[in-house]
Protein backbone atom coordinates (compact mmCIF):
# COMPACT_ATOMS: atom_id res chain seq x y z
CA UNK A 1 0.00 0.00 0.00
CA UNK A 2 2.70 2.27 0.85
CA UNK A 3 4.42 1.78 -2.44
CA UNK A 4 1.59 2.45 -4.18
CA UNK A 5 0.42 5.74 -2.46
CA UNK A 6 4.47 6.95 -3.25
CA UNK A 7 3.56 5.70 -6.67
CA UNK A 8 0.03 7.54 -7.33
CA UNK A 9 1.74 10.45 -5.45
CA UNK A 10 4.64 10.37 -7.96
CA UNK A 11 2.44 9.75 -11.00
CA UNK A 12 0.07 13.13 -9.44
CA UNK A 13 3.81 15.70 -9.34
CA UNK A 14 4.57 14.37 -12.61
CA UNK A 15 1.04 15.57 -14.41
CA UNK A 16 1.25 18.56 -12.64
CA UNK A 17 4.38 19.77 -13.87
CA UNK A 18 3.64 18.37 -17.50
CA UNK A 19 0.80 20.57 -17.45
CA UNK A 20 2.49 23.42 -15.84
CA UNK A 21 5.13 22.98 -18.95
CA UNK A 22 3.08 23.14 -21.45
CA UNK A 23 0.83 25.92 -19.87
CA UNK A 24 4.25 28.28 -19.68
CA UNK A 25 4.93 27.44 -23.09
CA UNK A 26 1.81 28.46 -24.73
CA UNK A 27 2.11 31.42 -22.86
CA UNK A 28 5.34 32.35 -23.78
CA UNK A 29 4.25 31.24 -27.48
CA UNK A 30 0.77 33.06 -27.87
CA UNK A 31 0.69 35.89 -24.90
CA UNK A 32 4.28 37.33 -24.62
CA UNK A 33 6.11 39.93 -26.17
CA UNK A 34 9.95 40.80 -27.13
CA UNK A 35 9.33 43.85 -24.99
CA UNK A 36 8.13 42.04 -21.41
CA UNK A 37 10.81 40.60 -20.18
CA UNK A 38 10.13 40.14 -16.71
CA UNK A 39 7.45 37.99 -18.15
CA UNK A 40 9.89 36.41 -20.04
CA UNK A 41 12.37 35.57 -16.90
CA UNK A 42 9.26 34.28 -15.07
CA UNK A 43 8.34 31.93 -17.50
CA UNK A 44 11.71 30.80 -18.39
CA UNK A 45 12.80 30.40 -14.56
CA UNK A 46 10.26 28.34 -14.21
CA UNK A 47 10.34 26.38 -17.40
CA UNK A 48 13.71 25.47 -16.93
CA UNK A 49 13.37 24.51 -13.50
CA UNK A 50 10.35 21.78 -14.58
CA UNK A 51 13.39 20.94 -17.00
CA UNK A 52 15.69 19.86 -14.71
CA UNK A 53 13.23 18.23 -12.23
CA UNK A 54 11.20 15.89 -15.43
CA UNK A 55 14.91 15.34 -17.01
CA UNK A 56 16.26 13.87 -13.34
CA UNK A 57 13.40 12.68 -11.51
CA UNK A 58 11.07 11.04 -14.60
CA UNK A 59 13.29 10.58 -18.01
CA UNK A 60 13.76 6.94 -17.34
CA UNK A 61 10.39 6.09 -15.98
CA UNK A 62 8.21 8.09 -18.05
CA UNK A 63 10.08 8.22 -21.16
CA UNK A 64 6.97 7.88 -23.68
CA UNK A 65 5.19 10.36 -21.74
CA UNK A 66 7.91 12.76 -21.79
CA UNK A 67 9.02 12.44 -25.59
CA UNK A 68 4.78 13.00 -25.70
CA UNK A 69 5.28 16.62 -24.22
CA UNK A 70 8.36 17.14 -26.47
CA UNK A 71 6.18 16.86 -29.42
CA UNK A 72 2.96 18.10 -28.27
CA UNK A 73 4.37 21.37 -26.83
CA UNK A 74 5.67 21.60 -30.50
CA UNK A 75 2.99 20.85 -32.34
CA UNK A 76 1.04 23.20 -30.57
CA UNK A 77 3.52 26.46 -31.13
CA UNK A 78 3.08 25.81 -34.89
CA UNK A 79 -0.29 28.06 -34.44
CA UNK A 80 1.43 30.92 -32.77
CA UNK A 81 3.04 34.01 -34.40
CA UNK A 82 6.52 34.76 -33.36
CA UNK A 83 6.58 37.87 -30.74
CA UNK A 84 10.08 37.34 -29.70
CA UNK A 85 11.35 37.31 -32.35
CA UNK A 86 10.65 39.22 -35.80
CA UNK A 87 13.10 37.71 -38.60
CA UNK A 88 10.58 35.57 -39.71
CA UNK A 89 8.85 38.60 -41.86
CA UNK A 90 12.53 38.51 -43.61
CA UNK A 91 12.03 34.91 -43.95
CA UNK A 92 8.59 35.70 -46.02
CA UNK A 93 9.89 39.27 -47.96
CA UNK A 94 12.54 36.63 -49.14
CA UNK A 95 10.27 34.03 -50.02
CA UNK A 96 8.09 36.04 -52.10
CA UNK A 97 10.90 37.70 -53.82
CA UNK A 98 12.05 34.37 -54.90
CA UNK A 99 8.27 33.28 -55.84
CA UNK A 100 8.44 36.53 -58.23
CA UNK A 101 11.29 35.42 -59.92
CA UNK A 102 13.40 38.26 -57.91
CA UNK A 103 16.75 37.15 -56.65
CA UNK A 104 16.68 37.48 -52.93
CA UNK A 105 20.37 38.49 -52.78
CA UNK A 106 20.10 41.16 -55.16
CA UNK A 107 17.84 43.91 -53.54
CA UNK A 108 18.04 45.52 -50.57
CA UNK A 109 14.72 46.09 -49.29
CA UNK A 110 14.21 49.75 -48.81
CA UNK A 111 15.05 49.92 -52.40
CA UNK A 112 12.66 47.47 -53.80
CA UNK A 113 9.83 49.80 -52.03
CA UNK A 114 11.05 52.79 -53.63
CA UNK A 115 10.59 50.52 -56.96
CA UNK A 116 6.49 50.99 -58.26
CA UNK A 117 7.25 48.09 -60.72
CA UNK A 118 8.77 45.81 -57.87
CA UNK A 119 7.05 46.77 -54.88
CA UNK A 120 3.57 44.73 -54.58
CA UNK A 121 1.06 45.25 -51.72
CA UNK A 122 1.73 42.28 -49.96
CA UNK A 123 5.75 43.27 -49.58
CA UNK A 124 4.76 47.10 -48.70
CA UNK A 125 2.44 45.56 -45.86
CA UNK A 126 5.04 43.32 -44.58
CA UNK A 127 8.25 46.01 -44.80
CA UNK A 128 7.80 48.02 -41.87
CA UNK A 129 8.02 44.50 -39.80
CA UNK A 130 11.32 44.10 -41.38
CA UNK A 131 14.60 44.82 -38.99
CA UNK A 132 16.95 44.81 -41.41
CA UNK A 133 15.46 46.65 -44.38
CA UNK A 134 18.96 48.56 -45.00
CA UNK A 135 20.77 45.11 -45.85
CA UNK A 136 21.00 42.25 -48.34
CA UNK A 137 19.49 39.19 -47.57
CA UNK A 138 22.09 36.90 -45.45
CA UNK A 139 20.01 33.50 -45.38
CA UNK A 140 21.66 30.68 -48.01
CA UNK A 141 19.84 28.63 -50.64
CA UNK A 142 18.39 25.97 -48.56
CA UNK A 143 17.03 28.28 -45.86
CA UNK A 144 15.42 30.52 -48.64
CA UNK A 145 14.04 27.13 -50.61
CA UNK A 146 11.77 26.96 -47.09
CA UNK A 147 10.94 30.57 -47.59
CA UNK A 148 9.81 29.82 -51.02
CA UNK A 149 7.82 27.14 -50.68
CA UNK A 150 5.69 28.68 -47.62
CA UNK A 151 5.07 31.38 -49.78
CA UNK A 152 4.31 29.05 -52.33
CA UNK A 153 1.56 27.35 -50.41
CA UNK A 154 -0.16 29.94 -48.32
CA UNK A 155 -1.84 32.83 -49.19
CA UNK A 156 -1.87 34.69 -45.81
CA UNK A 157 0.79 35.86 -43.65
CA UNK A 158 -0.49 33.57 -41.17
CA UNK A 159 -0.64 30.81 -43.46
CA UNK A 160 2.77 31.29 -44.37
CA UNK A 161 4.09 31.11 -40.95
CA UNK A 162 2.40 27.83 -40.15
CA UNK A 163 3.80 26.25 -43.15
CA UNK A 164 7.64 27.30 -41.69
CA UNK A 165 6.22 25.72 -38.41
CA UNK A 166 5.60 22.90 -40.44
CA UNK A 167 8.66 22.17 -41.94
CA UNK A 168 10.83 23.16 -38.76
CA UNK A 169 8.31 20.55 -36.95
CA UNK A 170 8.99 17.79 -39.52
CA UNK A 171 12.94 18.59 -38.71
CA UNK A 172 12.78 18.37 -35.06
CA UNK A 173 10.96 15.17 -35.46
CA UNK A 174 14.14 13.74 -37.49
CA UNK A 175 16.46 15.34 -34.71
CA UNK A 176 14.54 13.15 -32.21
CA UNK A 177 15.27 10.23 -34.52
CA UNK A 178 18.79 11.03 -35.20
CA UNK A 179 19.67 11.83 -31.61
CA UNK A 180 18.15 8.66 -30.69
CA UNK A 181 20.52 6.82 -33.21
CA UNK A 182 23.70 8.70 -32.06
CA UNK A 183 23.15 8.17 -28.03
CA UNK A 184 22.45 4.15 -29.23
CA UNK A 185 25.52 4.22 -31.03
CA UNK A 186 27.77 5.64 -28.45
CA UNK A 187 26.09 3.43 -25.57
CA UNK A 188 24.40 6.63 -23.70
CA UNK A 189 21.47 6.71 -21.72
CA UNK A 190 18.49 7.49 -24.30
CA UNK A 191 17.12 9.98 -21.50
CA UNK A 192 19.73 12.21 -22.61
CA UNK A 193 17.34 13.17 -25.52
CA UNK A 194 15.17 15.29 -23.17
CA UNK A 195 18.08 17.68 -22.79
CA UNK A 196 17.75 18.71 -26.00
CA UNK A 197 13.90 17.59 -26.48
CA UNK A 198 12.50 19.55 -23.59
CA UNK A 199 14.86 22.43 -23.29
CA UNK A 200 12.97 25.63 -23.00
CA UNK A 201 14.85 27.79 -25.37
CA UNK A 202 15.26 25.11 -28.08
CA UNK A 203 11.47 24.76 -28.34
CA UNK A 204 10.65 28.31 -27.98
CA UNK A 205 13.29 29.59 -30.50
CA UNK A 206 12.57 26.88 -32.48
CA UNK A 207 8.85 26.20 -33.14
CA UNK A 208 8.08 29.79 -31.60
CA UNK A 209 10.50 32.11 -33.59
CA UNK A 210 11.41 30.41 -36.21
CA UNK A 211 14.90 30.12 -36.37
CA UNK A 212 16.85 27.79 -38.00
CA UNK A 213 19.53 26.38 -35.97
CA UNK A 214 17.43 23.09 -35.85
CA UNK A 215 17.76 22.26 -39.46
CA UNK A 216 21.96 23.31 -39.13
CA UNK A 217 21.84 21.15 -36.24
CA UNK A 218 19.90 18.15 -37.53
CA UNK A 219 22.44 17.60 -40.68
CA UNK A 220 25.16 18.60 -38.46
CA UNK A 221 24.98 15.36 -36.37
CA UNK A 222 23.43 13.32 -39.61
CA UNK A 223 26.68 13.81 -41.35
CA UNK A 224 28.34 12.98 -37.79
CA UNK A 225 26.28 9.37 -37.86
CA UNK A 226 26.95 9.39 -41.33
CA UNK A 227 30.72 9.45 -41.09
CA UNK A 228 30.53 6.50 -38.93
CA UNK A 229 29.17 4.54 -41.25
CA UNK A 230 30.78 2.06 -43.69
CA UNK A 231 30.00 3.92 -47.09
CA UNK A 232 28.84 6.73 -45.81
CA UNK A 233 31.09 9.32 -48.01
CA UNK A 234 28.66 10.45 -50.34
CA UNK A 235 25.63 10.69 -47.77
CA UNK A 236 27.94 12.51 -45.28
CA UNK A 237 28.86 15.08 -47.47
CA UNK A 238 25.39 15.93 -48.85
CA UNK A 239 24.47 16.13 -45.06
CA UNK A 240 26.93 18.89 -43.93
CA UNK A 241 26.50 20.55 -47.03
CA UNK A 242 22.65 20.90 -46.46
CA UNK A 243 24.21 22.10 -42.86
CA UNK A 244 25.96 24.69 -44.36
CA UNK A 245 23.16 25.82 -47.22
CA UNK A 246 20.94 26.10 -43.90
CA UNK A 247 23.23 28.16 -42.08
CA UNK A 248 27.06 29.22 -42.91
CA UNK A 249 28.50 28.39 -38.92
CA UNK A 250 28.65 24.77 -40.28
CA UNK A 251 31.48 25.55 -42.65
CA UNK A 252 33.77 26.06 -39.81
CA UNK A 253 34.00 22.41 -38.09
CA UNK A 254 34.95 20.89 -41.91
CA UNK A 255 38.73 21.25 -41.07
CA UNK A 256 37.71 18.25 -38.13
CA UNK A 257 37.55 15.49 -40.54
CA UNK A 258 40.78 15.69 -41.92
CA UNK A 259 42.22 13.71 -39.28
CA UNK A 260 38.74 12.45 -38.14
CA UNK A 261 38.69 10.09 -41.23
CA UNK A 262 42.10 10.59 -43.06
CA UNK A 263 43.07 12.64 -45.95
CA UNK A 264 42.03 10.26 -48.56
CA UNK A 265 38.66 10.29 -47.48
CA UNK A 266 38.16 13.86 -46.19
CA UNK A 267 39.12 15.10 -49.50
CA UNK A 268 36.64 13.13 -51.44
CA UNK A 269 34.38 14.21 -48.59
CA UNK A 270 35.08 18.08 -49.67
CA UNK A 271 34.63 17.57 -52.95
CA UNK A 272 31.09 16.53 -52.36
CA UNK A 273 30.32 19.51 -50.01
CA UNK A 274 32.11 22.01 -52.35
CA UNK A 275 29.58 20.25 -55.47
CA UNK A 276 26.55 20.35 -52.89
CA UNK A 277 27.29 23.37 -51.93
CA UNK A 278 27.49 24.74 -56.03
CA UNK A 279 24.12 22.72 -56.93
CA UNK A 280 22.46 24.89 -53.90
CA UNK A 281 23.58 28.14 -54.96
CA UNK A 282 22.80 27.75 -58.55
CA UNK A 283 19.89 29.67 -58.57
CA UNK A 284 21.92 32.60 -56.49
CA UNK A 285 24.59 32.40 -59.21
CA UNK A 286 26.31 35.56 -59.79
CA UNK A 287 29.53 37.39 -59.03
CA UNK A 288 27.06 40.31 -57.63
CA UNK A 289 25.01 38.73 -55.88
CA UNK A 290 27.44 36.64 -54.21
CA UNK A 291 28.96 40.12 -52.93
CA UNK A 292 25.84 41.21 -52.02
CA UNK A 293 25.46 38.09 -49.72
CA UNK A 294 29.38 38.90 -48.70
CA UNK A 295 28.86 42.37 -47.74
CA UNK A 296 25.80 42.06 -45.98
CA UNK A 297 28.33 38.96 -43.77
CA UNK A 298 30.65 41.60 -43.67
CA UNK A 299 28.89 43.85 -41.92
CA UNK A 300 27.53 41.45 -39.52
CA UNK A 301 30.79 41.30 -37.97
CA UNK A 302 31.81 44.69 -38.36
CA UNK A 303 28.44 46.71 -37.31
CA UNK A 304 25.74 44.93 -35.66
CA UNK A 305 26.83 43.87 -31.57
CA UNK A 306 24.53 41.85 -29.41
CA UNK A 307 24.72 40.13 -26.16
CA UNK A 308 28.86 39.53 -26.81
CA UNK A 309 31.50 38.63 -24.06
CA UNK A 310 35.14 39.22 -25.11
CA UNK A 311 34.00 41.72 -28.00
CA UNK A 312 32.33 44.13 -24.88
CA UNK A 313 35.74 43.97 -22.72
CA UNK A 314 38.01 44.37 -26.06
CA UNK A 315 35.48 47.25 -27.50
CA UNK A 316 36.28 49.08 -23.67
CA UNK A 317 40.05 48.29 -23.92
CA UNK A 318 39.72 50.12 -27.37
CA UNK A 319 37.61 53.38 -26.08
CA UNK A 320 40.33 53.68 -23.58
CA UNK A 321 43.17 53.70 -26.22
CA UNK A 322 41.42 55.25 -28.94
CA UNK A 323 38.53 57.06 -27.72
CA UNK A 324 35.99 55.39 -30.13
CA UNK A 325 34.05 52.15 -30.76
CA UNK A 326 36.63 49.99 -33.15
CA UNK A 327 34.30 46.96 -34.07
CA UNK A 328 35.53 47.32 -37.63
CA UNK A 329 38.84 46.11 -36.35
CA UNK A 330 37.85 43.95 -33.44
CA UNK A 331 35.06 41.97 -34.82
CA UNK A 332 37.84 40.59 -37.67
CA UNK A 333 40.22 40.23 -35.39
CA UNK A 334 37.83 38.10 -32.72
CA UNK A 335 37.64 35.44 -35.68
CA UNK A 336 41.12 34.73 -35.79
CA UNK A 337 40.94 32.61 -32.22
CA UNK A 338 37.97 30.26 -33.57
CA UNK A 339 39.87 30.26 -36.56
CA UNK A 340 42.88 28.72 -34.57
CA UNK A 341 41.26 27.05 -31.98
CA UNK A 342 39.74 24.40 -34.66
CA UNK A 343 42.97 24.05 -36.29
CA UNK A 344 44.44 23.19 -32.98
CA UNK A 345 41.35 21.00 -32.75
CA UNK A 346 41.88 19.35 -36.20
CA UNK A 347 45.42 18.62 -35.46
CA UNK A 348 44.29 16.91 -32.11
CA UNK A 349 41.93 14.72 -33.49
CA UNK A 350 42.22 11.03 -33.20
CA UNK A 351 41.19 9.18 -36.63
CA UNK A 352 37.88 6.82 -36.56
CA UNK A 353 36.61 9.08 -32.71
CA UNK A 354 33.37 10.50 -33.21
CA UNK A 355 33.09 11.07 -29.72
CA UNK A 356 35.92 13.27 -29.57
CA UNK A 357 35.09 14.99 -33.17
CA UNK A 358 31.85 15.85 -31.24
CA UNK A 359 33.84 17.05 -28.20
CA UNK A 360 35.50 19.26 -30.36
CA UNK A 361 32.45 20.53 -32.56
CA UNK A 362 31.33 21.44 -28.87
CA UNK A 363 34.43 23.43 -28.22
CA UNK A 364 34.34 24.76 -31.58
CA UNK A 365 31.03 26.56 -31.34
CA UNK A 366 31.84 27.36 -27.62
CA UNK A 367 34.82 29.93 -28.35
CA UNK A 368 33.22 31.16 -31.84
CA UNK A 369 29.99 32.33 -29.63
CA UNK A 370 32.63 33.63 -26.71
CA UNK A 371 34.19 35.81 -29.73
CA UNK A 372 31.18 37.32 -31.82
CA UNK A 373 29.78 40.14 -31.70
CA UNK A 374 25.89 38.98 -31.46
CA UNK A 375 25.41 35.91 -29.51
CA UNK A 376 21.54 35.86 -29.32
CA UNK A 377 19.65 33.22 -27.41
CA UNK A 378 18.90 30.93 -30.41
CA UNK A 379 22.64 30.67 -31.55
CA UNK A 380 23.27 28.57 -28.00
CA UNK A 381 21.10 25.45 -29.64
CA UNK A 382 23.94 24.16 -31.36
CA UNK A 383 26.14 23.79 -28.98
CA UNK A 384 23.95 22.73 -26.14
CA UNK A 385 22.46 20.30 -28.59
CA UNK A 386 26.25 18.65 -29.54
CA UNK A 387 26.76 18.48 -25.44
CA UNK A 388 24.54 16.01 -24.88
CA UNK A 389 26.75 13.53 -26.78
CA UNK A 390 29.65 14.71 -24.14
CA UNK A 391 30.07 14.69 -20.46
CA UNK A 392 29.60 18.65 -20.54
CA UNK A 393 26.81 20.35 -19.20
CA UNK A 394 27.95 23.94 -19.29
CA UNK A 395 25.27 24.38 -22.63
CA UNK A 396 22.28 24.24 -20.31
CA UNK A 397 22.85 26.71 -17.92
CA UNK A 398 23.52 29.01 -21.18
CA UNK A 399 20.47 28.09 -22.56
CA UNK A 400 18.98 29.66 -19.27
CA UNK A 401 21.60 32.51 -18.86
CA UNK A 402 20.96 33.51 -22.82
CA UNK A 403 17.46 34.52 -22.08
CA UNK A 404 18.86 37.43 -20.15
CA UNK A 405 19.46 39.07 -23.38
CA UNK A 406 15.77 39.61 -23.86
CA UNK A 407 16.60 42.47 -21.20
CA UNK A 408 17.83 44.48 -23.79
CA UNK A 409 14.45 44.53 -25.44
CA UNK A 410 12.40 45.70 -22.02
CA UNK A 411 9.66 48.42 -22.34
CA UNK A 412 10.91 48.85 -25.73
CA UNK A 413 14.25 50.69 -24.92
CA UNK A 414 16.70 48.82 -26.97
CA UNK A 415 20.43 48.87 -25.29
CA UNK A 416 22.91 47.00 -23.44
CA UNK A 417 21.64 45.95 -19.70
CA UNK A 418 25.21 45.49 -18.09
CA UNK A 419 24.06 43.90 -15.51
CA UNK A 420 22.30 41.35 -16.86
CA UNK A 421 25.11 40.86 -19.15
CA UNK A 422 28.09 40.46 -16.95
CA UNK A 423 25.70 38.34 -14.90
CA UNK A 424 25.24 35.88 -17.39
CA UNK A 425 28.44 35.49 -18.60
CA UNK A 426 30.22 35.55 -15.09
CA UNK A 427 27.87 32.52 -14.04
CA UNK A 428 28.82 30.60 -17.15
CA UNK A 429 32.35 31.51 -16.55
CA UNK A 430 32.17 29.77 -13.23
CA UNK A 431 30.09 26.96 -13.99
CA UNK A 432 32.24 26.29 -17.67
CA UNK A 433 35.66 26.25 -14.72
CA UNK A 434 34.08 24.07 -12.27
CA UNK A 435 32.83 21.80 -14.84
CA UNK A 436 36.02 21.60 -16.17
CA UNK A 437 38.15 20.77 -12.73
CA UNK A 438 35.62 18.37 -12.33
CA UNK A 439 36.02 16.84 -15.22
CA UNK A 440 40.11 16.84 -15.16
CA UNK A 441 40.03 16.02 -11.18
CA UNK A 442 38.19 12.52 -12.40
CA UNK A 443 39.73 12.06 -15.42
CA UNK A 444 43.03 11.65 -13.20
CA UNK A 445 41.88 9.90 -10.97
CA UNK A 446 40.55 7.33 -13.13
Amino acid sequence: MLVSNNQRSSNLVFTIFLILFAGIIAHLGFGVGQKEFSIILIDFSLLFGIYIILWQKFANSKYALMLGLAIGVRLLLIFSTPALSDDIYRFLWDGYLSAQGINPLAWIPENIIEEPELSKPYLQSIYPLLNSSGYFSVYPPLAQLTFLLAVVFAQSIIGQIICIKILLFGFELATFWMINKLLTHFNLSRSLIFLYALNPLVIIEIMGNTHYEGILYFFLIWGVWLSTRRGGLVYAGLALASSIASKLTSLMYLPLWLRFKGWRWALGFYLIIFVAILFYWMPFISITHINNFGESLNLYFQTFEFNASLYYLARWIGFQMRGYNMIADIGPLLTLIPIATILYLSYRQRPEDAVQLLKHILIAATVYLWCATTVHPWYIIVPLGISIFTSYRYAILWSFVGVWSYSHYQDGMIGVRFGWLWAEYLLLILFMSYEWWSLKKGNMKN
